[in-house]
């Protein structure tokens, strides 16, 4: 079997980095089954679960570590090391246990051995567990040079190796330059790691976090306080007028910052109202863009949380959000089919160009049917729904399959879920979306589509004949258990 690093060599291209759809992980027997993006399952886990590791992996761990320690070769330590995972891959709780344990029996263990064993599983295991255990080992003997450091280099492009990675290299004597590089050629969990342990030591560097290293394919919020701080936003918003890019950058990096979702970003500031009113003064210099006008309202809504409270922030920022420069920015955002929520937000007309949109475009546009879809907006429902009816059509009701998701090459059922949520408030009013929803391939869209139904029944609507017909053919054939038992329990 081809091993990992092989499989990572061979997909680099030719701009050094990998394919976006590239992935390690085994492919699950189901190909409808969930399983996590590329680094997310240990991503989480560390941002947000903590705790220690399982201790029987642990103690598996340690015996693998003083086989190859005792000169077991390859060959026959490391099918006991694959062995240890199975088919759950649970390496990053029992780093720490089986670093400290390492270090307590350093005298026991041949280092040079056990070095030399986690360098060939780098480069010649196919199993993901066993990468994430070499790499584990190789960080406490990150002082050591050798061509090891290029393999660790190669791994290090892949977003769920990049962790380890990075803990290695922060050790090496040009860590900055390393983690530079690594961050650079990563956009999911692998630059969140990065970027967080990078201490940047050059102006590139320092550009380059407020240019682009906030911006990553998970959630800008997990690097925004780095980025900001250690890239110096404030002063790059006091010194300098900013061009268009880096303006936009700069909305985008403080978007981040408002988000403390996942972690605490801005209010770990104690320049906050600086920060915030030096990038205002940039956006009221500047042709405002509706990126910009999206950070404005961020920015406003924010100022007057009690964590933050800043009423010079929130007064400033309404007023750049109502001037009339942001209403033409607006009014041209609308025309490409973009910025209908901040034109709602401004009191314009919207209605009309967004009907417009999603009949040129309803790809692109029926993001914003919330908009529409709502009992204020009564007098457009119905032509909204036409539309919806037109891109969305009875040949997608195929019949019940099991799939958890639809095929990338039919977004459709996407665009369907999406917009039949929004019909609860609305009695019977798009039941044919209702109803093919109800007989897709996609289970979300059915049990959505029995959400609906559901919310309807209760409001006192009676079910049309189609629509019993179309939950008895489903009572028939329904494939998903839990679907099946919900039929029988709500719809019997």
């Amino acid at each position: 079997m081809e091993s990992i690093y092989e499989r990572i060599r061979a997909a680099v291209q030719p701009d050094g980095a990998l394919p976006k759809d590239f992935s390690i992980q085994e492919k699950p027997e189901d190909p409808q089954a969930i399983r996590f993006a590329e680094g997310a399952a240990d991503g989480i886990a560390f941002y947000h679960m903590g705790g220690g590791g399982d201790q029987a992996l642990l103690e598996r761990l340690e015996d693998v570590a003083r086989l190859a320690a005792g000169g077991a070769d390859y060959e026959t330590a490391e099918p006991q090391l694959s062995a240890c995972f199975g088919g759950r891959e649970a390496m990053l709780g029992c780093i720490d246990g089986l670093q400290s344990w390492i270090v307590e029996h350093r005298e026991e263990l041949d280092a040079s051995r056990l070095f030399g064993f986690a360098n060939v599983v780098l480069r010649h295991s196919a199993s993901l567990g066993a990468v994430k255990y070499a790499l584990s080992v190789l960080e406490l003997l990150a002082a050591s040079q050798g061509q090891w450091r290029q393999t660790v280099r190669t791994l290090a492009l892949s977003d769920e190796l990049t962790l380890y990675c990075v803990w290695i290299a922060k050790h090496w004597e040009n860590s900055g330059e390393e983690l530079f590089h690594m961050a650079r050629k990563v956009r999911g969990w692998g630059r969140v790691h990065a970027v967080r342990e990078l201490e940047p030591a050059t102006r590139e560097m320092r550009d380059w976090l407020l240019d682009e290293g906030w911006d990553n394919d998970i959630l800008p919020a997990y690097t925004a306080l780095a980025c900001a701080q250690r890239g110096g936003l404030r002063r790059r918003l006091e010194k300098e007028t900013l061009s268009r890019a880096r303006l936009t950058a700069a909305g985008g990096l403080i978007r981040g910052l408002l988000d403390e979702g996942p972690c605490q970003n801005i209010s770990l500031m104690e320049d906050r109202e600086e920060l915030l009113l030096a990038y205002l003064a940039q956006v009221e210099r500047a042709e405002p863009a509706s990126e910009d006008l999206k950070t404005l309202r961020q920015i406003a809504s924010a100022a007057m949380a009690d964590e933050l409270d800043l009423p010079r922030v929130r007064e400033r920022a309404l007023a750049l959000f109502d001037a009339q420069p942001s209403r033409n920015a607006v009014a041209r955002a609308m025309e490409r089919g973009e910025g209908f929520a901040l034109a709602a937000a401004l009191g314009m007309d919207w209605q009309e160009p967004l009907l417009a949109a999603l009949e040129r475009d309803f790809a692109k546009a029926h993001g914003e049917l919330n908009l529409l879809l709502t009992p204020e907006q009564e007098p457009w429902v119905d032509r909204a729904l036409a539309v919806c009816g037109k891109n969305l059509p009875r040949t997608l009701a195929a019949g019940p399959e099991n799939w958890s998701f639809p095929p990338p090459e039919e977004p459709r059922y996407h665009w369907l879920i999406y917009t039949i949520q929004f019909l609860k408030p609305f009695p019977g009013r798009g039941l044919e979306l209702v109803l093919t929803a109800l007989e897709s391939p996609v289970v979300n869209n059915r049990n959505m589509a029995l959400n609906v139904l559901d919310s309807w029944r209760e409001s006192g609507w009676t079910l049309t004949e189609g629509a019993v017909q179309a939950l008895e053919r489903l009572k028939r054939s329904e494939v998903n258990d839990k679907l099946r038992e919900r039929l029988e329990k709500e719809w019997s």
